[in-house]
């Protein structure tokens, strides 16, 4: 038994596990759920890119180095995530599994001598 979660052997394997969940719903009833979801991320996205540019064009949100772009890069990534969750988030468990494992690899490598 392995106390790493989602362990295949000897490494971490979040983005498989994922696709894996994401393969299941795709065939299933939730097919209309993720395209609801896909709208709805295209909506949050495009509302905040026009919000942020009708208050840059009005002097504010980001105007003068006030900054103002956190809810449009937040809406950016709820949006996209929204609108790809077969695309995006494996990507984004890729990249924690990449990390994951190196540590197990040094944490190994350290402990172990």
């Amino acid at each position: 038994m392995t106390l790493i979660p989602f362990a295949g052997g000897d490494k971490v394997d979040l983005k498989g596990k994922f696709e894996e969940l994401i393969d299941l719903f795709q065939g299933g009833d939730l097919q209309a759920f993720f395209k609801v979801a896909a709208w709805i991320g295209a909506i949050i996205l495009a509302i905040s890119i026009i919000t942020y540019f009708w208050q840059r064009r009005r002097g504010g949100a980001g105007g003068g180095g006030r900054g103002g772009s956190k809810a449009v890069i937040l809406s950016a990534i709820v949006g996209g995530i929204l609108v790809a969750p077969g695309a995006l988030l494996p990507l984004l468990l890729g990249i924690i599994d990449t990390v994951i494992n190196a540590f197990i690899n040094i944490g190994g490598t350290v402990f172990s001598s």
